[in-house]
Protein backbone atom coordinates (compact mmCIF):
# COMPACT_ATOMS: atom_id res chain seq x y z
CA UNK A 1 0.00 0.00 0.00
CA UNK A 2 1.34 3.37 -0.90
CA UNK A 3 2.11 5.66 1.93
CA UNK A 4 0.06 9.32 1.76
CA UNK A 5 0.19 12.61 3.77
CA UNK A 6 -2.83 12.85 5.67
CA UNK A 7 -3.90 16.10 7.82
CA UNK A 8 -6.15 14.91 10.90
CA UNK A 9 -6.53 17.35 13.89
CA UNK A 10 -4.96 19.65 12.77
CA UNK A 11 -1.76 17.17 12.61
CA UNK A 12 0.24 16.46 9.74
CA UNK A 13 0.41 12.01 9.55
CA UNK A 14 1.77 9.86 7.74
CA UNK A 15 -0.12 6.93 7.40
CA UNK A 16 2.00 4.29 6.87
CA UNK A 17 0.85 0.34 6.16
CA UNK A 18 4.60 -0.69 5.88
CA UNK A 19 5.21 -4.01 7.62
CA UNK A 20 8.97 -2.56 8.19
CA UNK A 21 8.34 -0.23 10.33
CA UNK A 22 6.04 -1.99 12.50
CA UNK A 23 3.43 1.36 13.07
CA UNK A 24 0.37 2.06 12.28
CA UNK A 25 0.95 6.39 11.56
CA UNK A 26 3.53 8.55 12.22
CA UNK A 27 3.87 12.04 12.77
CA UNK A 28 5.34 14.48 10.18
CA UNK A 29 8.66 15.87 11.95
CA UNK A 30 8.21 19.45 12.66
CA UNK A 31 11.25 22.05 13.46
CA UNK A 32 8.79 23.18 16.05
CA UNK A 33 9.66 20.23 18.18
CA UNK A 34 12.66 19.89 19.47
CA UNK A 35 13.01 18.53 22.87
CA UNK A 36 15.47 16.57 25.30
CA UNK A 37 14.30 12.91 25.63
CA UNK A 38 12.19 12.96 28.75
CA UNK A 39 10.21 15.63 27.23
CA UNK A 40 10.06 13.84 24.15
CA UNK A 41 8.52 11.01 25.31
CA UNK A 42 5.92 12.78 27.51
CA UNK A 43 5.19 14.71 24.27
CA UNK A 44 4.21 11.42 22.65
CA UNK A 45 2.50 10.50 25.61
CA UNK A 46 0.20 13.15 25.79
CA UNK A 47 -0.56 13.14 22.17
CA UNK A 48 -4.58 12.06 21.41
CA UNK A 49 -4.95 12.71 17.87
CA UNK A 50 -7.36 10.43 16.02
CA UNK A 51 -8.09 9.08 19.55
CA UNK A 52 -4.86 6.83 19.21
CA UNK A 53 -2.31 5.86 21.65
CA UNK A 54 0.97 7.18 20.76
CA UNK A 55 4.32 6.68 21.46
CA UNK A 56 8.44 6.90 20.61
CA UNK A 57 9.13 4.91 18.00
CA UNK A 58 11.76 2.25 18.60
CA UNK A 59 15.62 2.43 16.96
CA UNK A 60 14.20 -0.50 14.57
CA UNK A 61 11.30 1.22 13.28
CA UNK A 62 13.35 4.42 12.57
CA UNK A 63 16.09 2.69 10.50
CA UNK A 64 13.89 0.47 9.00
CA UNK A 65 11.41 3.34 8.09
CA UNK A 66 14.52 5.42 6.71
CA UNK A 67 15.19 1.81 4.51
CA UNK A 68 11.65 2.00 3.16
CA UNK A 69 11.79 4.09 0.17
CA UNK A 70 8.09 4.35 0.05
CA UNK A 71 8.01 5.82 3.53
CA UNK A 72 11.08 8.06 3.75
CA UNK A 73 10.41 10.66 0.82
CA UNK A 74 7.12 12.08 2.43
CA UNK A 75 9.01 13.28 5.44
CA UNK A 76 11.31 15.05 2.81
CA UNK A 77 14.16 15.17 5.44
CA UNK A 78 17.06 16.78 3.13
CA UNK A 79 14.56 19.84 2.42
CA UNK A 80 13.40 20.31 6.01
CA UNK A 81 16.65 20.04 7.49
CA UNK A 82 15.32 17.88 9.71
CA UNK A 83 18.18 15.28 10.96
CA UNK A 84 18.52 13.75 14.39
CA UNK A 85 15.09 12.37 16.41
CA UNK A 86 14.55 10.30 19.41
CA UNK A 87 13.68 7.04 19.88
CA UNK A 88 12.56 4.86 22.62
CA UNK A 89 15.32 1.97 22.35
CA UNK A 90 17.70 2.90 25.41
CA UNK A 91 21.77 3.02 24.84
CA UNK A 92 22.28 2.63 28.75
CA UNK A 93 20.07 4.16 31.44
CA UNK A 94 21.22 7.84 30.75
CA UNK A 95 20.91 7.89 27.21
CA UNK A 96 18.66 6.68 23.95
CA UNK A 97 19.32 6.39 20.38
CA UNK A 98 18.94 9.12 18.02
CA UNK A 99 18.45 8.25 14.31
CA UNK A 100 19.55 10.79 11.62
CA UNK A 101 16.41 10.54 9.52
CA UNK A 102 18.33 11.62 6.23
CA UNK A 103 21.44 9.20 6.68
CA UNK A 104 19.91 6.54 9.08
CA UNK A 105 22.65 6.58 11.34
CA UNK A 106 22.65 6.24 15.09
CA UNK A 107 23.84 8.08 18.31
CA UNK A 108 23.37 7.54 21.74
CA UNK A 109 23.78 11.25 23.51
CA UNK A 110 22.68 12.09 26.90
CA UNK A 111 19.22 12.56 27.34
CA UNK A 112 19.68 15.46 27.96
CA UNK A 113 19.89 16.75 24.57
CA UNK A 114 17.60 18.35 22.23
CA UNK A 115 16.62 16.53 19.28
CA UNK A 116 13.69 16.36 17.26
CA UNK A 117 10.71 14.36 17.98
CA UNK A 118 8.48 11.83 15.73
CA UNK A 119 5.22 9.65 17.06
CA UNK A 120 3.90 6.99 16.02
CA UNK A 121 0.64 4.98 16.95
CA UNK A 122 0.30 1.21 16.54
CA UNK A 123 1.63 -1.45 18.62
CA UNK A 124 4.89 -2.47 17.90
CA UNK A 125 5.32 -6.35 16.71
CA UNK A 126 8.86 -5.91 18.47
CA UNK A 127 9.03 -9.21 20.86
CA UNK A 128 11.08 -7.12 23.45
CA UNK A 129 9.11 -3.94 23.28
CA UNK A 130 6.89 -4.27 26.25
CA UNK A 131 10.05 -4.68 28.12
CA UNK A 132 11.26 -1.57 26.53
CA UNK A 133 8.00 0.32 27.63
CA UNK A 134 8.66 -1.37 31.25
CA UNK A 135 12.27 -0.01 31.11
CA UNK A 136 11.29 3.60 30.17
CA UNK A 137 8.58 3.91 32.41
CA UNK A 138 10.58 2.93 35.39
CA UNK A 139 13.38 5.52 34.16
CA UNK A 140 10.90 7.94 34.77
CA UNK A 141 9.42 6.25 37.96
CA UNK A 142 5.63 5.82 36.12
CA UNK A 143 4.92 2.77 37.95
CA UNK A 144 1.82 2.48 36.84
CA UNK A 145 2.86 2.45 33.15
CA UNK A 146 5.61 -0.04 33.97
CA UNK A 147 3.26 -2.50 35.66
CA UNK A 148 0.71 -2.00 32.29
CA UNK A 149 3.38 -2.65 29.74
CA UNK A 150 4.91 -6.16 31.93
CA UNK A 151 1.62 -7.63 33.42
CA UNK A 152 0.30 -8.85 29.98
CA UNK A 153 3.72 -10.84 29.17
CA UNK A 154 4.06 -11.92 32.84
CA UNK A 155 0.37 -13.50 32.53
CA UNK A 156 1.65 -15.01 29.86
CA UNK A 157 4.55 -16.58 31.66
CA UNK A 158 7.08 -14.26 30.61
CA UNK A 159 10.13 -14.54 33.52
CA UNK A 160 11.64 -11.60 32.65
CA UNK A 161 7.99 -9.78 32.84
CA UNK A 162 7.67 -11.71 36.37
CA UNK A 163 10.88 -10.28 37.22
CA UNK A 164 9.95 -6.50 36.89
CA UNK A 165 6.46 -6.96 38.62
CA UNK A 166 8.47 -8.75 41.71
CA UNK A 167 10.93 -5.19 41.85
CA UNK A 168 7.48 -3.23 41.80
CA UNK A 169 5.84 -5.33 44.37
CA UNK A 170 9.28 -5.52 46.55
CA UNK A 171 9.69 -1.79 46.54
CA UNK A 172 6.60 -0.71 46.88
CA UNK A 173 6.22 1.09 43.05
CA UNK A 174 2.96 0.98 41.79
CA UNK A 175 1.73 -1.68 44.23
CA UNK A 176 1.37 -1.29 48.07
CA UNK A 177 4.90 -2.60 49.23
CA UNK A 178 4.70 -6.19 50.30
CA UNK A 179 7.92 -8.05 50.60
CA UNK A 180 6.14 -11.10 50.89
CA UNK A 181 4.41 -11.06 47.51
CA UNK A 182 7.50 -9.66 45.55
CA UNK A 183 9.45 -12.64 46.85
CA UNK A 184 6.84 -15.15 45.67
CA UNK A 185 6.79 -13.47 42.75
CA UNK A 186 10.69 -13.90 42.78
CA UNK A 187 10.36 -16.87 43.11
CA UNK A 188 7.90 -17.68 40.51
CA UNK A 189 10.48 -16.24 37.84
CA UNK A 190 13.51 -18.29 39.48
CA UNK A 191 11.78 -21.46 39.06
CA UNK A 192 10.74 -20.43 35.06
CA UNK A 193 14.92 -20.48 34.90
CA UNK A 194 15.29 -16.64 35.21
CA UNK A 195 18.90 -16.07 36.77
CA UNK A 196 18.87 -12.67 38.00
CA UNK A 197 15.07 -14.01 39.59
CA UNK A 198 17.55 -17.36 40.80
CA UNK A 199 20.05 -14.65 42.45
CA UNK A 200 17.40 -12.66 43.80
CA UNK A 201 15.56 -15.57 45.50
CA UNK A 202 19.22 -16.82 46.83
CA UNK A 203 19.84 -13.51 48.75
CA UNK A 204 15.86 -12.92 49.91
CA UNK A 205 16.64 -16.35 51.56
CA UNK A 206 19.99 -15.67 52.80
CA UNK A 207 19.08 -12.39 54.35
CA UNK A 208 15.44 -13.32 55.57
CA UNK A 209 13.57 -10.62 53.48
CA UNK A 210 10.41 -11.71 52.29
CA UNK A 211 10.89 -15.19 53.58
CA UNK A 212 12.38 -17.11 56.69
CA UNK A 213 16.20 -17.11 56.43
CA UNK A 214 16.83 -20.44 55.35
CA UNK A 215 20.75 -20.59 54.04
CA UNK A 216 20.62 -24.38 52.82
CA UNK A 217 17.99 -22.73 50.39
CA UNK A 218 19.88 -19.68 49.54
CA UNK A 219 22.87 -22.10 48.51
CA UNK A 220 20.93 -23.97 46.58
CA UNK A 221 19.32 -21.43 44.07
CA UNK A 222 22.76 -19.66 44.50
CA UNK A 223 23.85 -22.73 42.37
CA UNK A 224 20.75 -22.65 40.24
CA UNK A 225 22.06 -19.00 39.08
CA UNK A 226 25.96 -19.52 39.46
CA UNK A 227 25.37 -23.00 36.57
CA UNK A 228 23.49 -19.86 34.43
CA UNK A 229 26.77 -17.74 34.60
CA UNK A 230 26.18 -15.27 36.93
CA UNK A 231 29.49 -13.98 39.31
CA UNK A 232 27.77 -12.78 41.95
CA UNK A 233 26.15 -16.36 42.69
CA UNK A 234 29.35 -18.15 41.68
CA UNK A 235 31.08 -15.95 44.74
CA UNK A 236 28.25 -16.63 47.11
CA UNK A 237 28.07 -20.30 46.36
CA UNK A 238 32.48 -20.35 47.11
CA UNK A 239 31.26 -17.94 50.42
CA UNK A 240 28.10 -20.79 51.91
CA UNK A 241 29.28 -23.90 50.47
CA UNK A 242 30.66 -25.99 53.11
CA UNK A 243 34.64 -26.48 53.20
Amino acid sequence: MKSKIIILLGTALLAACNASTQAASWTQPSSGIFLDWKSADGYCQKMTTGGEKWRLPSLNELVNRYKSTTLKAPWDANGSGIDWVWSSTAYDPQSHYLVNVNNGSKSWPDDSRQAFVVCVSGRSNESNAWYEEAENAMYLEQWGRAINAATPSANSGNSQAILVLAKLQFAGNGFPKDEKKGFSLYLKAANLGNATAQLSVATLYETGRGTAVDISQALEWYKKAAAQGDQNAIGAVNRLQPK
